[in-house]
């Protein structure tokens, strides 16, 4: 994928979602099989948006959201799986964005932004979920300004602002903090 050769990547990534997915059928309520299979699709579905294929990735997202949803009801206590809950539903809102339905990727962003901070909530020190929430605002901002409801964007700027500069604070050799 990253070489530029999206079949080899299809088919390398398919091996892997199907490698989980055997893994599962020798124990299927192992969680480290479970994540594994889980993200087979996750790879699979970052393949299709990045094709362009835009239904195929919706698809993909939405069957590994309840994929996740299941896990971390069986795992509440495992803060990796609500974040990757927060992080599943971030690429459906770039998906509508990319379907131009603003109104659902506002919808996404807002919810993604609800989780990160339930996360940061119960473990405030984690600097990358505090990245992803900024992160998670600007994506709420943009659809804001595409929109035309610029005076709604440029207030909503201060928070993810004052969470980047905090950041950076913390480490002015952080490149995307930056």
């Amino acid at each position: 994928r990253r070489q530029g050769d999206p079949a080899a990547a299809s088919e390398w990534l398919t091996r892997y979602r199907d490698s989980g997915g055997e893994l599962l059928k020798m124990d299927p309520t192992k969680l480290r099989w479970q994540r594994e299979f889980v993200s087979g699709h996750h790879n699979l579905a970052v393949l299709d948006l990045d094709r362009g294929n835009l239904g195929a990735a919706r698809s993909g997202f939405v069957e590994k959201l309840a994929m996740t949803e299941k896990m971390a009801a069986a795992n509440p206590k495992d803060l990796k799986l609500q974040f990757s809950l927060a992080n599943t539903i971030s690429f459906l809102g770039t998906v509508a964005e990319c379907r131009g339905d603003f109104s659902e990727a506002l919808e996404r962003y807002r919810d993604q932004t609800s989780r990160l901070e339930a996360l940061l909530a119960r473990d405030p020190g984690d600097m990358e979920w505090r990245f992803r929430l900024a992160d998670s605002m600007l994506s709420q901002v943009d659809v804001l300004a595409v929109t035309g409801r610029r005076a709604d964007a440029r207030e909503r700027l201060t928070r993810p602002r004052a969470i980047l500069e905090t950041l950076v604070a913390h480490d002015s050799n952080n490149g995307p903090w930056l």
